[in-house]
């Protein structure tokens, strides 16, 4: 059993009481197994502290991802599918996204203590993190033409097409479309998928769609393959080298296989989140991960207000209960003042007054808890609304 493997194991049984850890996991954690399950659990908990990022780490980088899982599974003692839906991700993409986290730990582990000869499965996926962390703080404001990363693809599929006789097929591709990620990760992404594809028994063409859907740049790769075929999507998509914010997904069912690449769009919406609880306003930024949602998240009503005037949002997510000023005070100052009234407001609170709300200048008005879906809804609602009265 490799380290990435008992770190596995013993993370499964964290919180059982009967579970014997292996002498050599003991060994390179720095405890004992005489010294009992406690000193384990100390122990995991202590290397889970150690993946937490800087404060300065962007809300979206792989490594704030991966601590935030481990935090939610094995500190919280979540099950995959609520982590999953507290990261607003797919179960799948948090199975993922869960290996990549035990190569981060065995890989931390493997750091701290090297003159310990540690197993490590692979530590290629948290050397790739570091090099795409690395071009995005260089070049945060990159966009990639999907057109010409698809016609870069088209040339590397000659390669292919001697080696494995695989046609490359771009079956509908949406002009000028755009995506807020670096162009060099971008490539890579797509070069190692279809790499990845073209290796399939079976695999002859390759079709392409490439569109834009709910504030996304989408990606999708459909093959024919034999419905006999037995497919491991997992290893699929294992370790593939991703821009920041996109996800990847594989679908097969009878003889199909879809993979979806998901990618942030340019042009991002601009909403000023003002919410005295911090899980709140990061349980906020979950719900827009991968939309044209970029949130700003605020305390301060008096903040708020002045930064409203010198730059104003597209949409402003208020709760009324605050501490420093009283959000219904707030959202009429906000609607009675010429700057900001155009702005429009999402209320988003415990009090279930809706038609107080509107009546004082809400455009939409949610109530807590307020699911991932029914929140970017009302978001889109909001700023359609408002471009159809500033358009009227």
């Amino acid at each position: 059993m490799n380290l990435d493997q008992q770190l596995q194991e013993a993370l499964n049984h964290l919180y059982d009481r009967a579970y014997q850890p292996p002498t050599e996991l003991c060994q390179v954690l720095g405890c004992s197994p005489e010294q009992g399950l406690l000193a384990l659990h100390n122990a995991m908990l202590a290397l889970i502290s150690e993946l937490e990022p800087e404060p300065s780490a962007p809300p979206d980088a792989r490594t704030r991802q991966i601590h935030r899982l481990l935090t939610l599974r094995y500190i919280h003692k979540l099950t995959q599918e609520q982590t999953a839906e507290r990261l607003n991700m797919s179960v799948a993409t948090a199975w993922r996204l869960q290996r990549q986290a035990l190569h981060a730990l065995a890989l931390q582990l493997w750091r701290g203590r090297p003159t310990q000869d540690v197993a490590l499965s692979s530590d290629w996926d948290a050397q790739m993190t570091r090099e795409v962390d690395a071009l995005y703080d260089t070049a945060p404001r990159h966009s990639a033409s999907i057109a010409e990363a698809l016609n870069g693809l088209l040339e590397f599929q000659n390669s292919l097409a001697t080696e494995r006789s695989v046609e490359l097929q771009v079956a509908h591709l949406q002009s000028d479309l755009r995506a807020a990620v670096h162009p060099a990760i971008l490539r890579q992404m797509l070069v190692v998928l279809l790499w990845r594809l073209a290796q399939l028994d079976g695999c002859v063409t390759i079709r392409v769609f490439a569109g834009l859907e709910d504030g996304n740049a989408r990606l999708s790769f459909s093959v024919a393959l034999r419905a006999t075929d037995r497919l491991d999507t997992d290893s699929l998509l294992d370790v593939l080298p991703l821009p920041r914010g996109a996800t990847v997904s594989a679908d097969w069912n009878a003889g199909q296989l879809m993979v979806t690449a998901m990618l942030p769009a340019p042009g991002r919406v601009i909403v000023y989140v003002l919410d005295d609880n911090q899980d709140m306003l990061e349980y906020y930024r979950r719900c827009a991960e991968g939309t044209r949602f970029q949130l700003v998240a605020m305390t301060s009503g008096d903040d708020l207000l002045t930064r409203a005037v010198l730059e104003p949002p597209d949409i402003i997510v208020l709760d009324v209960m605050l501490p420093d000023i009283d959000g219904w005070q707030l959202l009429m100052r906000l609607h009675q003042n010429p700057e900001t009234r155009p702005i429009p407001v999402v209320v988003c609170s415990v009090i279930r007054e809706h038609e107080l709300g509107l009546s004082l200048g809400a455009a939409v008005y949610l109530e807590k808890p307020v699911r991932p879906r029914v929140f970017t809804d009302a978001l889109e609602s909001a700023l359609a609304a408002a471009r159809s009265a500033a358009s009227a």
